[in-house]
């Protein structure tokens, strides 16, 4: 990851160019010593956007906001592991999953890869977070032992792969054509420009299907979701590029105005872009999960 001069300290493992094809959802991580990132190996590309180790220094500042995806986190606790599913975040709030200081182990999915790989429907799941141990029981307490055990991050994520390898559930796998729904919701959500992406949805569902398989994959409306999808570009945006002025970045994101840009970003954040801005840098040790 290259570092922009005046970039602020977050996780993004997107590339430099603001034009990505498949943007990564990003969270304000500090990016510290403590902290590792690595993609998943070739079978798994489509299944896990990418997997981090972080260190929590402060858990009564561990914060999730709004990504559009599910996650599986592990906390890397000798005395007392624990693995959990945490469904999609649709505002920003505690974490409640992180309960000790130490290393954290955090595996994101791509879009929809909820729906394939758990068994819960995604609406039961959404802004919840469900201990492993009650999805996966026969296989899940041994999983998370070794996790806690394991001395390297890359041996954490060999064993996570291993573990995806025994849940993948096949019956569970998203249609190609409503795999191809959800590549254009998203792809339409990050640009207003994206007519193909628009085209697809019209020809080939109606609103009220798009928004019944949207829910019935994702767990959230298509209106929320473009929401979140647009608030995860613009953090990125203003992550690579804090310099920027907040007026044009709302217009170029098709805010309706300033005003309305900073009603959503507090909507998903709670704070306003200039106060997240102000405030990042501030932080000398604490970790957002």
């Amino acid at each position: 990851m290259k570092e922009n001069p005046g970039r602020l300290p977050i996780l993004d493992v997107n590339p430099d160019s603001d034009a990505a094809t498949r943007l990564y959802p990003i969270q304000p991580y500090r990016m510290d010593e403590g902290v590792y990132v690595r993609f998943p190996s070739r079978p798994y590309r489509d299944i896990v956007a990418f997997y981090h180790q972080i260190r929590i220094t402060d858990y009564d500042n561990g914060d999730i906001y709004p990504s559009g995806n599910t996650a599986v986190v592990c906390r890397l606790d000798h005395d007392r592991p624990k693995s959990f599913l945490v469904g999609t975040p649709t505002f920003s709030r505690n974490a409640e999953y992180v309960v000790s200081k130490g290393d954290y182990f955090v595996a994101l999915f791509w879009l929809g890869m909820g729906y394939c790989l758990f068994p819960n429907p995604p609406t039961e799941i959404v802004d919840r977070h469900i201990p492993l141990d009650e999805i996966y029981p026969e296989v899940s307490p041994r999983f998370t032992e070794e996790m806690a055990l394991a001395k390297t991050f890359h041996r954490r994520v060999y064993l996570f792969e291993r573990f995806l390898s025994e849940i993948i559930i096949d019956s569970r796998r998203i249609p190609t054509q409503h795999s191809r729904l959800i590549n254009a919701m998203y792809r339409g959500a990050q640009s207003s420009l994206d007519y193909d992406a628009k085209e697809t949805l019209r020809a080939d569902f109606s609103a009220r299907h798009v928004r019944r398989l949207c829910v019935k994959y994702l767990g959230v409306s298509p209106n929320l979701l473009s929401r979140i999808i647009r608030y995860q570009k613009t953090l990125h945006l203003i992550n690579a590029h804090p310099e920027d002025c907040i007026a044009g970045l709302a217009a170029e994101q098709g805010y309706f105005d300033q005003s309305h840009f900073i009603k959503e970003f507090r909507r998903f954040h709670s704070i306003t872009p200039a106060e997240f801005i102000r405030n990042f840098g501030k932080q000398q040790k604490y970790h957002r999960i």
